[in-house]
């Protein structure tokens, strides 16, 4: 279960977003948003049951869900030999305790913001207790901010570059950052979309920027579309069509040989059926 929103949803069971049961195998839930879900008994965001399995649970964002156990996250485990792997998300802003599980098995949150979290048996190595200074929590964007950005200073999100870093790198080529979306400090900037549509389409800053000669610009697509690449020049003139076609939902790359194109500032604007994203690109000779 990738890239997925589950938003003002409720349940008088438990698993206010959705009930999960694994029997065996593994099952992964990466990048995901839980904002405003209720569960009338275990887990305000979602429930996860398995007998003998394991769960993988990572950079997801979950955000004032509620429930009577587990306000973000519950997970039940039917046999010792099942396992969970809980790193990189961020739980805020729920009811208390955010995570909570039982049966056969424990779990050890790792590399995680979990509010409440401080001096639970189960807050791990690299875990915080911090306010993660999203954009707009209230109005669905989840985006971590740093207002001064590269100051080092309190407008930086405590989740930027906090994740386990045993995990891949962010697309800006920086150590992971907690939650569902990374902060491209590439730019500086958050993605110039807001809200859920940032876990369906994305255009990430190309690397390297600025660049000499070429440089790759990487994208990704929920659902198959028709994809137009164009690069422009500060002045809004088309200087290259670097894609003109239909495209399969997957994770693309596409490198612009900018062979013989003078110095400047270009912009490199994806389209897609109902969806558009700009990013800025330095050429430097």
């Amino acid at each position: 279960m990738s890239d997925n929103t589950f938003t003002n949803n409720v349940s008088g069971q438990a698993g206010g977003a959705a009930n999960i049961f694994l029997d065996n195998g593994v099952a992964t839930l990466d990048h995901n948003v839980f904002n405003e879900n209720e569960a009338g008994e275990a887990g305000g965001g979602i429930c996860l049951s398995t007998t003998t399995g394991t769960l993988n649970i990572f950079n997801n964002t979950f955000y004032g869900n509620t429930g009577a156990d587990g306000g973000d996250v519950y997970l039940y485990f039917d046999n010792a030999s099942s396992s969970a792997n809980f790193y990189n998300n961020i739980l805020y802003n729920s009811s208390l305790p955010a995570l909570s599980f039982s049966g056969e098995q424990t779990v050890v949150a790792t590399y995680s913001d979990i509010e409440g979290g401080t001096g639970q048996p189960w807050f791990g190595t690299g875990c915080i207790d911090s306010d993660p200074l999203f954009a707009d929590p209230a109005g669905g964007d989840f985006n971590l901010t740093w207002a001064n950005f590269p100051v080092p200073d309190s407008t930086r999100s405590p989740c930027i570059d906090a994740g386990d870093p045993a995990s891949p790198l962010d697309p800006d080529s920086t150590v992971t950052d907690m939650g569902a979306f990374y902060f491209d400090q590439t730019s500086g900037i958050e993605d110039n979309y807001s809200g859920y549509t940032k876990s369906y389409f994305r255009l990430y800053q190309n690397y390297p920027n600025p660049f000499n000669s070429s440089t790759t610009i990487r994208y990704s697509l929920c659902k198959p579309s028709c994809v137009t690449i164009h690069i422009y020049n500060i002045s809004g003139q088309l200087v290259k069509t670097l894609a003109n076609d239909y495209k399969v939902v997957g994770d693309y790359a596409i490198v612009w040989d900018a062979k013989g194109i003078r110095s400047g500032i270009y912009l490199c604007q994806l389209k897609t059926n109902g969806f558009q994203a700009t990013k800025k690109l330095e050429l430097i000779r």
